[in-house]
């Protein structure tokens, strides 16, 4: 889980400003958050008391938009730190699971990789292939191996998840959720 922090965990366009409020919209609330809720106003309160603690942390001064450095200085710095650790801890009841990931020094070679990670997975492929060439060879949960050969269709499809507008691909999540939860019912 940690290796995320040397690829593009959210698939973005790297070169493109992002809506703040969009994108934490449909990553880091759940997706039917302001429904649970049940008060606009509350949930607005806690969204912008969310934002300055955030802003705090990473140094940065903005509301609005940000930019793909700031979403992985997001992840690797506050959401794998505090969300993945709990993760991890559930791990270690069952048996020893080391987060290595998560030292600072290799969360900030991570970071200052940014430049180079684009979507799809590549540096990461790269980095796997200098390592391990055999490994990068398998298939990877991407659909394709990581050794460099991505077919069109996967290119095509990573292109088009990179430029979809962010609440559509927020929307598409509460469809499949919604339809996935009257499956459930209807079984019951």
């Amino acid at each position: 889980m940690e290796e995320k922090i040397y690829r593009n965990y959210y698939n973005l366009k790297p070169s493109i400003k992002i809506n703040l409020r969009r994108w934490m919209d449909g990553n880091v609330y759940y997706p039917f958050a302001q429904e649970a809720i049940g008060n606009r106003s509350l949930f607005e309160t806690m969204h912008e008391h969310r934002v300055s603690k955030i802003a705090q942390r990473l140094g940065w001064d903005q509301k609005g938009n940000v930019d793909f450095l700031w979403i992985r200085r997001y992840y690797s710095e506050i959401m794998m730190p505090e969300g993945d650790a709990n993760n991890a801890d559930a791990h270690n009841q069952l048996a020893f699971y080391h987060m290595s990931f998560i030292q600072p020094k290799i969360i900030w070679e991570g970071v200052n990789a940014t430049p180079y990670i684009g979507i799809g997975g590549t540096y990461q492929g790269a980095l796997i292939q200098k390592l391990w060439p055999e490994l990068a060879a398998f298939l990877s949960h991407y659909g394709y191996p990581l050794n460099g050969r991505i077919l069109l269709k996967h290119k095509l499809l990573l292109l088009l998840k990179a430029n979809l507008p962010l609440s559509l691909m927020r929307e598409k999540v509460r469809w499949i959720l919604k339809r996935r939860s009257a499956e459930v019912i209807e079984k019951n």
